[in-house]
């Protein structure tokens, strides 16, 4: 039985989507997610576990500047 949830095509979605997802709209959530990435990152012996990690992180923190930058430029909501 399949117990995560699963993507409009049928396949489950993996934690790392779910949890990007669920954070996607906060920046200091996603950078929280990516500091995590990266001490993570730090516990690894595979140097290809290591690089996906941080290449992770760097995702991560690089959405968060998008979404802050957005937020400085959009107009206010009634």
């Amino acid at each position: 039985m399949l117990h995560g949830k699963l993507t409009s095509h049928g396949h489950p979605r993996s934690a790392k989507q779910r949890a990007e997802r669920n954070v996607s709209r906060e920046p200091s959530k996603l950078r929280e997610l990516a500091s995590w990435f990266r001490e993570y990152a730090e516990r690894t012996g595979n140097p290809a576990i290591w690089d996906a990690r941080i290449r992770t992180a760097e995702d991560l923190e690089a959405e968060a500047v998008r979404l802050e930058a957005v937020t400085k430029t959009a107009p206010a909501q009634a």
